[in-house]
């Protein structure tokens, strides 16, 4: 309610045909077919749902397990594992991503896919400390690595939108944040589902140390989706984002 009422005061709506200068093409709304044109025609798109999808893997698991996982492993309290298995990784995440969303808009005036090379970073960064998340015995280390991990999420987020965007047609840009939530919220589900039927049936002897394996290994996939990252700015992301640009929409040229 409280943002609500400042934007009530601070938003300002554009003028009625503002995006049309931008983008002439966008005077008639484009057909299903166009759409879905816009946001599967280059492998930089496709990809960065698919890494989306992984991510978003990662973050269901912490966030529908994580208050369990810490109440069996460590013995908090109920309250206590739920508000510390949001608080530290969350509110670590909200600090960082207004300053990596700044960086990663540096980095795009400097690089064609330079904000996917900020997510990559984030990526790449944050595997270590899932890890350590799961194999820890120690609670500091444990907190101490959470926060880590929030914060290197934190350089991933900020450029989740904004990465497909660089390489998405205006007109399609709703139709293409639609896609990707639907995409990256599959991953989120099917590993959610995935975390609890390993931790009943995995090899390790009990549920606490089956979760434990389960979301180290979710290090795994933040290592190959920076590594997919990593890739697509070197070999797709400049042909992609000023193919984009060619199309009218200035704020792609990098």
């Amino acid at each position: 309610m409280g943002l609500a009422l400042m934007l009530y005061f601070l938003l300002r709506e554009p003028r009625r045909g503002q995006s049309e200068l931008i983008a002439p093409a966008m005077e008639s709304s484009p057909g299903v077919s166009v759409v879905l044109r816009d946001i599967f025609r280059t492998f930089t798109g496709v990809a960065l749902m698919v890494v989306f999808a992984g991510a978003n893997a990662i973050a269901g698991v912490f966030l529908f397990w994580t208050p369990t996982f810490l109440k069996e492993k460590f013995h908090f309290e109920l309250t206590t594992a739920g508000l510390s298995g949001a608080v530290y990784i969350h509110l670590a995440s909200a600090l960082s991503v207004p300053l990596a969303g700044l960086a990663a808009d540096r980095l795009a005036r400097r690089l064609a896919g330079g904000r996917m090379l900020a997510q990559a970073t984030g990526l790449l960064a944050g595997a270590g400390f899932i890890v350590l998340v799961g194999l820890t015995d120690r609670v500091g280390v444990l907190i101490a690595a959470m926060v880590c991990f929030g914060l290197c999420k934190g350089f991933y987020d900020a450029g989740i939108f904004a990465s497909l965007y660089d390489v998405v047609h205006p007109r399609s840009r709703a139709s293409a944040a639609g896609v990707m939530n639907t995409v990256g919220w599959i991953g989120g589900a099917l590993a959610t589902s995935l975390a609890g039927w390993y931790a009943d049936h995995g090899p390790q002897g009990s549920a606490v140390a089956n979760m434990s394996r389960f979301i180290a290994g979710g290090g795994l996939i933040y290592l190959a989706g920076g590594i997919v990252l990593l890739l697509i700015v070197a070999l797709f992301a400049r042909h992609d984002v000023l193919r984009r640009a060619g199309e009218g929409d200035e704020s792609a040229i990098t």
